[in-house]
C-alpha cells in the first residue's frame, strides 16, 4: 500500500514540475486532461488503498466512543473578502495510515478559500496541497493532502502518507513499523490541521452542527469516511466523524424587556428605540432585560446586568423625561446593540399661588420685621373618596382625612407658589396651612399634558381646632398657648399665624376678627 502512496506522490509531483515549466493554453489543455487522469487513479487507489497488500481479508472496525475524526470550527471573523470561517481538524485516540472523507455542505453559504486570504478558491485547480488546508503540529513533513469538489456541494478530502524519500520533518506521532508500514498513532487529542472556508456575509446564527457532514454514495467511501487503521482494517461508521461549532457568538440582541411600571407591545429584538409612558408617580422603576444568547454580556451605566433578574432605575424630576441604554455585547465582542428607552411619566400640571391671610404679611413686617412665607401644602385625593360636605355639619373631620390615601402631596414655595404634577384622572384638592382655614376644590379633571391654574388663593387664620370653621372653641384653645415662645415645650406654630417666633396678642386678634368663617368648598369650573 505505500507503493500507491508512493506512485500518486510521484505521479503528482511530476505534473507539478511541468506545469511549472509550461504555462501556454495548449499546453495547459493537455495538463488539465492529465489532472482529471489524475483524478481516476487517486479514486481507484482510495477504493483500492485499504486491500492488505498480503491479500489477507480486511476488516471493518468499529470506533471506540473516545475515538473521532472533528472537524471544530473555532472562528468566524470578517475580512476584507467576507467573512471567514475557520475549522480546526482534530484527532482523538486514533491510529491511521490515511483517510478519506466526503462532506457536503450548502455551497450557497460555505466555499473553500485561501487561508491567509480568504479569497474563495477552485481547489480542482490546485495542484499542491490547496491554500484552503494547512497543516499543524508537524503533521506537514509526512502527511500529504489532496481535495476535489464534486457536484452536489460536495468536498472530498484525502489524506495519506507521503514516500520516506520524500517527507521533510517528523513528529512525536510518526510511528515506523517494518511490518505494516509507517502510521500516525494519536492518544488523547492532537490538532491535525486548519481548513479555511468563505462564508460571506453569514454569522454564527447561520451554521449548525449540520453545516459540515458526511455524505453517503454508491462509491467509496460509501458512508462518507474511510480511515485505514493499519493497512488492511479501515473505520467505516459515520459515528467516527463530528463537526461541532466552537464558534464565539455574534449575538447580541434581546428577547424580551419588561418592567414593573410598563409593558412594550410587539418587542422586537432590532428594534432599538422605544418610548413607554407611566401613569404613576414615582422615583424609581424596575425594568427586567432578558438576552437572546447566554453568553452575551448586558449592561447598564457599565455595570453587569444579570439577564432575567430586575434592576433599579432612578427616574428624573416630573416634567423631565428619564432615557435609559441597555447595551448588549455579542460573546465575540464584536457587536454591540444598544436599546434605548425614553420613559414618560404621563401627567397633567396643576399650578397656582397662596397667600395666608389677607394683611398679615404686611402686618408681621410693619411691627416686628419678620416676613410671613406662603407655604402650604397642597394634598390631591382621587374624586369623591371623602365627604367634604360632612365637615361644616360635624359628620366628618379634617382628622379624619389623615387616614386616606393620597395620591401626591407638595409645598409651596416661600412666595406660594406651586405646581403638582399628576397623572390623568379626576381628582379632589385641599390647600391647608394648620391654624388657617383650608380651601377645597373638587373634581378637577386633568388630561395628559393639560395644565390647570387654580390661581391665587387665600387662607383665612383662626381655624386653630381644625374643625373648619372659626369659632370661640379656637379662642379657648389659642388662650392655653399664649405667650410660648419657639423653643418653649408648648409653642407650637400653627397657632403663631405670622410666623413671628411666639404666640400673642395679635394670633388672639386674628382669631377674633374671622369668627365665623368657614372653609370653602367649590366645584371645579374649567374655563
Amino acid at each position: 500500500m505505500n507503493n500507491l502512496y508512493l506512485y500518486f506522490y510521484e505521479n503528482k509531483k511530476r505534473l507539478q514540475n511541468k506545469s511549472n515549466k509550461n504555462t501556454n493554453s495548449n499546453y495547459y489543455m493537455k495538463l488539465k486532461k492529465i489532472f482529471i487522469i489524475l483524478i481516476s487513479i487517486i479514486v481507484f487507489i482510495v477504493s483500492t488503498f485499504f486491500i492488505n497488500v498480503n491479500n489477507s481479508k480486511a476488516a471493518t472496525l468499529e470506533p471506540e466512543d473516545n475515538q473521532k475524526v472533528e472537524y471544530r470550527a473555532t472562528e468566524l471573523k470578517e475580512t476584507d473578502n467576507g467573512n471567514q470561517l475557520i475549522v480546526e481538524i482534530w484527532i482523538q485516540n486514533l491510529n491511521f495510515k490515511g483517510m478519506d472523507l466526503r462532506l457536503e455542505y450548502d455551497e450557497n453559504i460555505v466555499k473553500p478559500s485561501n487561508i491567509n486570504t480568504n479569497e474563495i478558491i477552485d481547489v480542482n485547480e490546485e495542484l499542491t496541497i490547496p491554500s484552503c488546508f494547512e497543516f499543524v503540529n508537524g503533521f506537514g513533513g509526512y502527511l500529504d493532502y489532496f481535495a476535489m469538489e464534486m457536484a452536489d456541494n460536495e468536498y472530498r478530502g484525502i489524506l495519506s502518507m507521503v514516500g520516506s524519500d520524500d517527507r521533510t520533518g517528523t513528529n512525536e506521532y510518526l510511528v515506523e513499523d517494518d511490518d505494516i508500514g509507517d502510521y500516525v498513532s494519536i492518544n488523547g487529542e492532537v490538532k491535525l490541521a486548519t481548513l479555511s472556508f468563505n462564508v460571506g456575509d453569514s454569522t454564527t446564527s447561520d451554521f449548525t452542527e449540520q453545516s459540515l457532514h458526511l455524505k453517503e454514495a454508491s462509491t467509496s467511501p460509501k458512508t462518507g469516511i474511510k480511515v485505514n487503521a493499519n493497512g488492511s482494517d479501515s473505520y467505516e461508521n459515520q459515528k467516527l466523524f463530528i463537526f461541532t461549532l466552537d464558534l464565539a457568538s455574534d449575538n447580541a440582541y434581546l428577547s424580551n424587556i419588561e418592567s414593573d411600571s410598563f409593558t412594550i407591545d410587539n418587542f422586537n429584538k432590532e428594534t432599538f428605540d422605544y418610548e413607554v409612558s407611566i401613569t404613576e408617580i414615582k422615583d424609581k422603576i424596575t425594568i427586567t432585560p432578558t438576552k437572546e444568547d447566554e453568553n452575551a454580556q448586558i449592561t447598564y451605566n457599565d455595570e453587569p446586568i444579570e439577564s432575567g433578574a430586575p434592576f433599579e432605575v432612578t427616574l428624573n424630576p416630573i416634567g423631565e423625561d428619564t432615557v435609559i441604554q441597555i447595551v448588549v455585547t455579542s460573546e465575540d465582542g464584536k457587536k454591540q446593540n444598544t436599546y434605548t428607552i425614553t420613559v414618560k411619566i404621563a401627567v397633567g400640571t396643576i399650578t397656582g399661588k397662596i397667600q395666608l391671610g389677607n394683611g398679615l404679611r404686611e402686618s408681621m413686617e410693619g411691627s416686628y420685621g419678620v416676613t410671613t412665607k406662603y407655604i402650604a401644602d397642597i394634598t390631591l385625593y382621587k374624586a369623591g373618596e371623602f365627604n367634604w360636605d360632612g365637615i361644616i355639619a360635624g359628620d366628618t373631620s379634617l382628622d379624619e382625612l389623615d387616614t386616606y390615601e393620597k395620591v401626591v402631596r407638595t409645598k409651596s414655595g416661600d412666595e406660594g407658589n406651586y405646581s403638582l404634577y399628576i397623572p390623568p384622572g379626576t381628582y379632589d384638592c385641599i390647600i391647608e396651612r394648620k391654624g388657617f382655614l383650608a380651601q377645597i376644590i373638587k373634581t378637577i379633571k386633568i388630561a395628559e399634558g393639560e395644565v390647570i391654574d387654580l390661581e391665587e388663593r387665600i387662607l383665612i387664620e383662626g381655624d386653630a381646632d381644625r374643625s373648619g370653621i372659626v369659632d370661640l372653641d379656637d379662642t379657648v384653645v389659642l388662650v392655653n398657648f399664649t405667650g410660648a415662645t419657639l423653643g418653649d415645650e408648648n409653642y407650637d406654630e400653627k397657632y403663631d399665624y405670622g410666623q413671628k417666633g411666639f404666640i400673642g396678642l395679635d394670633d388672639m386678634v386674628s382669631t377674633t376678627s374671622n369668627l365665623y368663617n368657614t372653609i370653602s368648598i367649590e366645584e371645579y369650573v374649567k374655563e
